[in-house]
Formats: C-alpha cells, structure tokens, sequence
C-alpha cells in the first residue's frame, strides 16, 4: 500500500512539474519578449520596479522567470542593479498567488471554496485551452491553458494520493523531524532547488498537509527554505555571466536569506511563549498559503527602505578584485 502511494505521489509530481514548465513556456510565448522590453522602463523608482515586479509575476506565475530576466537584463546593462533589486522584491510578493490558487483545489472539505473540485476546475481549464487552441490563433493562450488544467488536476490527486500517509507512522516520525528547524530549512531548500520551482515544491507541500498529519511547526521552516531555494535559479544562471549579474542574483539570495533568518528567529522566540501551542496545529493549504503570503509581503516591506543599502553591499562583491586590476594597468602606463 505504501509502495503505490509512493509511486503515484511520485508520478502525479512528475505531472505537476511537467504541466508548470509547459505552462511557463506557453507564458512566455505570449508575452516573454514584452517582458524584457518592459522590465527595461522600471527605472523610474523603486516603488515602480517592486509594482512591476508583483504585476508581472502574478500574471506570469513564475518568480524565477522575472528574476531570470531581472539578472539578462542586469548582464547586458540595460537595467541598474538598484531597479532589479525592486523588481526581485516584487517577484516575491507576485509568486505568493500561486498557493492560494492551490489552497482553493486543497481537495474536498479543506479547501477555502470546497465548492468548486480540482477535477472540476481542470477540465473547465482543459476544454477553455482546447477551445483557444482550435478557434483562436494564440494557441500559445490555449496551450498554457491546457497547462492550468493539469496543474490543479495534479495538486488534486497529490491531494488524494499523499492524504493516507497521515496515518502512516513512519511518515508522522518524518514529519516530526521537520519540527527541527534547521532540518525543515534544508530539506525546503533542497527540494525546491531541485525541482526548480517554488511553487511545485510549495504545491507539494499543501498536498501532503492535505491529511492534516504535518504540523505548523513543521511546515513552517520548510516553507522558509522554499523561500531560499528558489534563489538558487538565479545563482546559477549568473555562474558564467558578468558581475552585475552575479550582484543581482546575490540580492536575490540575500533578501530571502535575511528574511528567512529573521523569520526564524522569531519563531525560536515563539517557541518560549503560551502562543507554541498554536504551532503544534496541523498545517493545511489555506494555512501554508497565507504564512507564504505573511513572509514575503513583510519581508518586501520590511526591505524597501533599505534597497540602497543592499545595492552598495552588492557592489562590494568583486570590486576588491578591481582595483589591483586598476592599480596594474596604471603601473603599465607609467
């Protein structure tokens, strides 16, 4: 019995993974050069590049695709470090819709509109994108339609498929030892570094609490090291381009490290309080959703006012390395 359960989590991720990439590439199809070209005019202010950010990941339901352009953009010189600082922030903030999408197909009576099924849902989203696809000459809009569909067919069946596990012993000890901080960081990190997809990794999540066997205190450092995880994208895509894109991508792992680690100070500090009792509640999507929305929303606002600070702190990164390059060439010009 565990064996199946097991197999069929393991394919209905295999599921999600695919339909999200699907749905990304269909996104961006439709509008990833507009994307690139109006990332480019949020230099104005600060408070534009962070709107900016929020809107279009929103739409896009991708915060590494924006981070992604954020550091193309800041490679090639076409947008400050200071304004992609920004648009990071905002990223953050937009991605947080995508698990409330999630929370709304948790599957039966802990879902926000237990109205509406995901099996329900997806098929609505299926024939609409078939419908596009045929009639329409955006088969791109379809296609990510169809993607949709698949998606919130897949968090459902996760849903289901990982529900019994609550009454699994092996899987509650699991569970427990997630209560560890600093284990729920790393395996948060790990898995969505992995996928590489915060959202699928959150998804994940909100289905396996679906049978309420995980608790607050378990699901809440993991979702930090989902926060963390999602940077490591950018981190890689920076590997072999210039320094302004390794500054960006820096900013992005700094800001979720920074609120990643306050956040978790806080909560060793809640821990020593009569409110720990609510942390030992089981977790459920709606939960997940509006703690992931809470973190990112706080720590966006919490980091604002300090984006010029940040950005000198980035440009610390490699100038020690100039100035003996300066410093020879100089010395080759006396």
């Amino acid at each position: 019995m565990l064996t199946q359960t097991i197999i069929r989590s393991l394919g209905a991720a295999g599921f999600l993974l695919f339909s999200m990439r699907i749905m990304k590439r269909s996104l961006e199809d439709c509008g990833g050069s507009l994307i690139n070209r109006t990332l480019d005019l949020c230099t104005k202010n600060d408070l534009s590049a962070v709107l900016f950010g929020t809107a279009v990941t929103a739409l896009v339901q991708s915060s590494g695709a924006i981070t992604l352009a954020a550091v193309g953009l800041a490679d090639s010189g076409k947008l400050k470090l200071r304004r992609a600082i920004g648009v990071i922030l905002g990223a953050n903030v937009g991605t947080c819709i995508t698990p409330w999408l999630m929370s709304l197909i948790g599957g039966g009576k802990d879902g926000i509109v237990s109205f509406f099924s995901a099996e329900n849902l997806a098929a609505l989203a299926a024939v609409a994108g078939a419908f596009i696809c045929a009639l329409s000459r955006r088969k791109a809009a379809g296609e990510a339609l169809c993607a949709f569909g698949l998606i919130l067919f897949s968090v459902g069946l996760l849903a289901k498929t990982l529900s019994p596990l609550s009454e699994n012993e092996g899987f509650r000890r699991m569970a427990t030892s997630f209560e560890n901080p600093f284990l729920g960081l790393l395996a948060g990190a790990a898995a969505t570094a992995l996928l590489q997809s915060s959202a699928a990794s959150v998804g994940i999540l909100q289905a396996a609490c679906a049978g309420g066997g995980i608790s607050a205190a378990a699901a809440l450092p993991v979702i930090l090291g989902q926060n963390i995880g999602t940077t490591f994208t950018a981190l890689f895509a920076s590997a072999g381009a210039s320094l302004n894109a390794k500054r960006t991508a820096f900013a992005h792992l700094a800001v979720n490290l920074i609120g990643a680690g306050v956040c978790l100070a806080g909560l060793f500090v809640l821990r020593l309080t009569p409110a720990a009792q609510q942390l030992s509640k089981p977790a459920d999507a709606a939960w997940i959703a509006m703690f992931h929305t809470r973190f990112n929303v706080i720590s966006t606002v919490v980091m604002f006012p300090f984006i010029g600070a940040l950005e000198k702190l980035c440009l610390g990164i490699g100038e020690k390395r100039d100035v003996p390059k300066r410093n020879a060439s100089e010395k080759k010009a006396v």
